[in-house]
């Protein structure tokens, strides 16, 4: 017969139940980790960043469709295209802040659809109703030095003598610039005219005679 053990050493111990963490701890990242994630995305960023960069293209007004010599400006003329050229260039060129206040304009030469639309493609409209934009070529030491500005009166003549009188100066375009003239020393000059000026100086101007005198500001 067996005699019980009173100090219970013969029992089966009892069971030890392991407290663990919850899976929600176990699984947070360690600090390592996270540096490894922000520096990915700050990877991603810098090379966004830096293809952005790389891309200097610009946005320009091109013609939305033909416009023809003495065509009127409005935003149907117009529409933007992004392109990549050096300043120098760019800067002749219609930008899309620029177009709002060239509406109204005429068009000084023909434009073909899709093509660039140069700042001295555009005129302003004549400020008196019933006048004409016309366009003269004159050598600089005919035509006040080349020292005409938009808003000027001249009085133009010929060897026979004046052709046409408190004649407004819309635009200059000086040499160098983008109309095309031969010569360094020509300055091409829109006026303002009636029918019967345009015709006397059309004529005159194929002689080749013309004379600008500056008349803002003298008396009369």
């Amino acid at each position: 017969m067996t005699t019980p053990d009173p100090s219970g050493a013969g029992r089966a111990a009892p069971l030890v139940t392991r407290l663990t963490r919850s899976s929600r701890f176990r699984r947070r990242p360690s600090s390592g980790h996270l540096v490894m994630v922000a520096a990915g995305l700050l990877g991603v960023v810098l090379t966004l960043a830096a293809f952005a960069s790389a891309d200097h293209r610009v946005e320009i007004a091109v013609a939305a469709r033909d416009l023809h010599p003495g065509d009127t400006v409005d935003d149907a003329s117009f529409r933007f295209e992004r392109v990549q050229m050096g300043s120098a260039l760019l800067a002749r060129m219609v930008s899309p802040a620029a177009a709002t206040s060239l509406r109204g304009t005429i068009t000084r030469d023909a434009i073909g659809a899709g093509d660039p639309i140069p700042r001295s493609s555009l005129l302003r409209a004549a400020a008196r109703r019933g006048r004409r934009s016309l366009s003269i070529a004159v050598p600089k030491t005919r035509a006040v030095g080349g020292k005409l500005a938009p808003g000027d009166r001249i009085d133009v003549f010929d060897q026979a003598g004046a052709v046409a009188t408190d004649v407004e100066v819309l635009e200059v375009d000086q040499p160098g610039g983008s109309a095309g003239l031969t010569g360094d020393d020509t300055v091409s000059v829109i006026l303002a005219v009636d029918v019967r000026q345009a015709a006397l100086l059309a004529r005159s101007a194929k002689d080749d005679s013309l004379v600008l005198v500056l008349a803002t500001g003298a008396s009369r």
